[in-house]
């Protein structure tokens, strides 16, 4: 299904990402098949409330954090050189930041990551005006101009711990 690993991402970025699911400001881009399966899901009927939500998230903080496989290579020292821009919002270690509305990227799955950054620049996501943090992404998206850049700092996010 392409699904991230969420298991040791942060409740509060769980949480932001199931309501923009219910609210249409993520899944709903032409070409976001994905997206639309997230948002589909997102909308039955056991989560319309938003303890409903919480409880979820709750549950889903409980998972064990196993580590991913990695299936991303590149070079690690330019994607560094690439991730000082990144690590203002999600955090020297990746480790993401909750002030700044970003997730931890490291441990994540490292293809999620390139189709994110893929989805990104082709404007399935970050489209909408309510999500501001995903506006921000795509305009750092400036940073990141190419598969070969999106593979290289995924690369050296495959480096870090969470």
């Amino acid at each position: 299904m392409s699904a991230p690993k969420i298991a040791g991402q942060q409740g509060f970025y769980l949480l932001k990402q199931l309501q923009h699911f219910q609210s249409g400001t993520r899944g709903t881009a032409p070409g976001d098949a994905k997206g639309r399966q997230m948002a589909a899901m997102s909308k039955g009927p056991r989560l319309a409330s938003s303890q409903a939500l919480e409880n979820l998230v709750a549950y889903v903080e409980s998972f064990p954090d196993n580590k991913t496989v990695e299936t991303v290579s590149g070079d690690t020292d330019r994607g560094k050189d690439l991730f000082v821009t990144c690590a203002s919002c999600h955090g020297d270690k990746a480790q993401g930041l909750e002030m700044m509305a970003a997730p931890r990227l490291a441990g994540q799955n490292d293809w999620y990551l390139v189709a994110q950054l893929e989805n990104f620049a082709a404007g399935k996501r970050g489209y909408a005006p309510g999500d501001h943090g995903g506006r921000q992404m795509k305009a750092m998206m400036a940073v990141l101009q190419s598969p070969e850049d999106y593979r290289d700092v995924v690369a050296y996010i495959n480096t870090l711990t969470p």
